[in-house]
């Protein structure tokens, strides 16, 4: 029943590596920073350690019923939140990750969880800048099955590269990028590089309005290239983003093209991000778009929703890995509400992937979730949770139905730690079987906090 490990010792070294020195760089240029304390202009963070136990009826969610395997769960972890604009660095930072111990060794133990971190150095103001990223979590190895510790891949996806900017008068920039990334899976034989490169002729129409052509193409080759086939993509497009005091808006329309083993496919590039403040207290989300992608783009994306887009949430875990391109569309709306005890979050998201050689992988997503919380006192809090997936396949007519829902609550013990407790229900159903699985899972955790500023 346990996972191998195989890959894990290396993974897990891997992964863990290219995490920790993006993180202690973002701190250690964070703290460069602050000794200029005058010209440092915004510093968000917080950092919170987790230890806990969870106990599972189901752990392998199974669907026959009587055999279901019971679990218990011991869990250390943090969360981490960082955002900082200063006058040379720039850097965000989401992540939620935990180590996983199952007491009855139905698994080996395992980290899950996510990181997702962008750190920007200005190495000549508004003229050099270098740019790094990272991503790392986790996908279902077989999408058409539910996620177990026996059903997760690690993923992880590096990128790092100049930005040149060169100044045509007051308000005219041209701007070459390069990038280099290192996409890699725990297991499976889809790791790649990534070269990419974008030529940017743009205007400034004010402080916080640009509007630009762009011009990109980007390549990308697999390490097993007798089972696998390298990728090529160029686009043409228009860009214009805006800032005001309450909308953000970022929008793209092209040409782009996608070439596999010599056959080229080609199609609109449409892009939309709109957040709108309706209020002090209330926003508004919409994002829709269409362009050729791949999985490693998909995976990233998904997680940079955290932290580019308030409530914005797409699940990184339902990417399917593959080799192939595909057509993305896609179409998301939210409205998120908080006022000082009260916080509300709804979201709907849809996606379409049309591959161009594996289409018995074509698909169709759709997830709708839900947030509320209230804070019953200054001490005590409550939150439920709720999120509803369906897939369908086009060329097999599989599809299923997940519910997930979580019960939770949080006691603070005093201004820096508390008790959190969880019960989690679990429902799948699928057309190729006759019942669906079903979890249920109760846990309690203990949470501290190392400060937030």
């Amino acid at each position: 029943m346990a996972k191998s490990n195989r890959h894990r010792g290396r993974t897990h070294w891997r992964i863990g590596a290219v995490a920790f020195g993006l993180t202690v760089g973002i701190v250690q240029a964070q703290a460069q920073d602050t000794l200029q304390a005058e010209r440092s202009r915004r510093t968000i963070y917080a950092l919170d350690l987790n230890a806990g136990v969870d106990y599972s009826d189901n752990v392998t969610r199974v669907l026959a019923s009587g055999d279901e395997i019971e679990e218990t769960i011991g869990s250390v972890g943090f969360t981490l939140m960082l955002d900082h604009e200063g006058r040379r660095v720039r850097s965000n930072v989401a992540a939620d990750l935990a180590w996983l111990n199952y007491f009855d060794n139905t698994f080996d133990d395992e980290v899950v969880g996510y990181f997702d971190g962008d750190l920007t150095l200005e190495l000549v103001p508004e003229r050099i800048q270098w740019v790094f990223l990272e991503s790392f979590g986790q996908i279902r190895t077989d999408p058409l099955s539910a996620e177990t510790a026996d059903n997760r891949e690690y993923v992880n996806y590096f990128t790092t590269g100049p930005d040149f900017t060169l100044g045509l008068g007051g308000a005219n920039f041209l701007r070459l990028s390069g990038r280099y990334s290192d996409n890699t899976y725990e297991d499976l034989a889809f790791d790649n590089t990534r070269y990419s490169g974008t030529l940017t002729l743009g205007r400034r129409l004010t402080d916080t309005n640009v509007l630009s052509i762009n011009v990109s193409s980007d390549r990308v080759e697999f390490d097993k290239e007798s089972i696998n086939t390298d990728i090529d993509r160029q686009a043409a497009y228009l860009n214009y983003s805006a800032q005001g005091a309450r909308t953000g808006l970022n929008a793209s329309v092209g040409y782009t093209e996608v070439e596999i083993q010599g056959e080229t496919s080609s199609g609109l590039l449409a892009e939309l991000d709109l957040t709108r403040r309706l209020s002090p207290s209330s926003s508004v989300f919409l994002s829709a778009g269409t362009r050729f992608s791949d999985a490693g783009d998909v995976f990233r994306d998904a997680l940079d929703r955290r932290t580019r887009f308030e409530g914005q949430l797409r699940d990184a875990t339902l990417t399917q890995a593959t080799d192939d391109a595909f057509e993305y569309r896609s179409f998301g709306a939210g409205y998120n509400w908080q006022r000082n005890r009260t916080t509300l979050r709804l979201g709907v998201e849809w996606s379409e992937e049309r591959y161009e050689r594996a289409t018995d992988l074509d698909r169709t997503v759709v997830t709708w979730s839900t947030l509320i919380r209230r804070e019953l006192s200054r001490t005590l809090s409550v939150s439920l949770q709720g999120r509803y997936y369906q897939q369908e396949y086009d060329a097999s007519g599989f599809d299923d139905d997940e519910i997930e829902a979580r019960l939770g609550g949080l006691w603070r013990l005093g201004r820096r730690m508390g008790l959190t407790f969880n019960y989690q229900y679990f429902h799948r159903k699928a057309s190729n079987v006759t019942s669906g699985s079903t979890e249920n899972r109760v846990g309690m955790t203990f949470v501290y906090s190392l400060g937030a500023g």
